[in-house]
């Protein structure tokens, strides 16, 4: 009797502790599907809101380096006579060239009365397109044009022919009334001061030179 007693003790002693197994597997499973889960399950509306990211736990964005802006581009304008200035360049120096072969013959050449008109001729020439081109450029485009055509007119051949114009008027081959009367101002104005030589140079029996 005592013996089956203690067969039934030990037999559910041995169920209890099989249960209590199985109940502790169960539960791991439970636990564990409950984790795993939560870590796949997306976030929905019932995501607490610290869970997802906003602009104050979100990671701060790169530098982004700033894009140099181009240097302002200066338009320079063109000068207001460029358009005409080719003509009276050419003019200028067509007028020039002349005077300065004209002159740079021996001045004993201006002896015959052809030579003599071909001189004033041209030097008479070089004057009226100096005196029109620095009254006209003053008159259209004032101090700026003024000041750009006299530096125009102010080159070393110019200074050349001033030289040598001077050098023959000194030597009495030619005065300021032999030019016509719109270019005798212009032709004064630059001997102003030269004192010609008395008598007539044509009488010299030496042919002199400049």
């Amino acid at each position: 009797m005592d013996s089956l007693k203690q067969f039934s003790l030990d037999a559910m002693k041995q169920i209890s502790l099989d249960t209590m197994k199985r109940a502790g597997v169960v539960g791991a499973i439970v636990v564990g599907t409950a984790l795993g889960m939560t870590i796949l399950w997306p976030h929905g509306k019932d995501t607490p809101p610290g869970a997802l990211p906003t602009a104050a736990n979100a990671s701060p964005a790169p530098d982004v380096a700033a894009v140099a802006e181009p240097p302002a581009v200066t338009l320079v304008s063109a000068a207001p006579w460029e358009a005409s200035e080719p003509g009276h360049k050419k003019a200028r120096e067509s007028a020039r060239d002349a005077a300065l072969k004209s002159l740079g013959v021996p001045m004993a050449t201006f002896c015959k009365a052809e030579a003599r008109r071909k001189l004033v001729g041209t030097l008479g020439n070089y004057l009226a397109q100096r005196d029109m081109q620095q009254r006209q450029y003053a008159a259209n485009w004032g101090d700026a044009g003024q000041g750009y055509i006299a530096s125009a007119w102010g080159s070393e051949a110019d200074a050349r022919v001033e030289t040598l114009m001077r050098t023959v008027y000194k030597a009495g081959y030619f005065s300021v009334d032999d030019f016509k009367p719109a270019q005798r101002s212009a032709a004064a104005s630059l001997v102003a001061g030269v004192k010609q030589k008395t008598g007539k140079p044509c009488a010299s029996s030496k042919p002199s030179s400049v």
